[in-house]
């Protein structure tokens, strides 16, 4: 019995810690998202293939292996407010404009969020609401540290990673260009 209860409070205590850590974003790491473009399915893989202060670099897989790459500059990282809504640009190298971003918030609309509890993205004004019940982000059973956002009239909502230099879009529902997008694994 002490046994049981010996490997019962190492689970629990394995399992906190697990949720404490979240998702580790650094060079390397794989995302697996599901994408949902005007009402289609489109499984993605997505790697951090590099990073620097400069650049971040996004090599994305379909669920048949083709793919390319997606470059945020230190412009878009520092500043963007629109995020890539087009299709795959397959097999190219593709360096995004300054004022667009792929699944990340630029650093201003990140300190604009935790300054005042709202933000601008994509030309919607989104507000920090707490994420209880079936707001909580969840991935196989698993809380992540997510920040929750919920558009001026409700229906668009969206979860960002709750990391100061890599604040990624984990999920996107009802967004009002289209696109919805969900992590599914990492």
């Amino acid at each position: 019995m002490k046994m049981l209860i010996v490997v019962l409070a190492m689970f629990l205590a394995m399992s906190a810690e697990a949720q404490k850590k979240g998702i580790d974003i650094r060079t390397g790491t794989t995302l697996e998202y599901m994408v949902y473009p005007g009402g289609q399915v489109f499984p993605m893989i997505i790697t951090v293939d590099s990073s620097s202060n400069e650049y971040v670099r996004l090599a994305w897989t379909n669920s048949v292996g083709r793919g390319g790459k997606y470059i945020l500059t230190r412009a878009s990282l520092d500043s963007a407010t629109t995020a890539f809504w087009g299709p795959p640009q397959y097999d190219e190298d593709v360096v995004l404009d300054p004022n667009v971003s792929l699944l990340f918030f630029s650093r201003r609309q990140w300190n604009e969020l935790i300054g005042s509890g709202k933000v601008e993205f994509d030309g919607a004004k989104y507000a920090w609401r707490d994420a209880v019940g079936n707001k909580a982000l969840l991935i196989n059973n698993v809380r992540v540290d997510a920040i929750y956002l919920e558009s001026e009239n409700s229906s668009a909502r969206i979860w960002i990673l709750n990391n100061a230099k890599y604040p990624m879009i984990l999920k996107i529902e009802n967004n009002p260009m289209g696109v919805d997008l969900e992590i599914t694994g990492f």
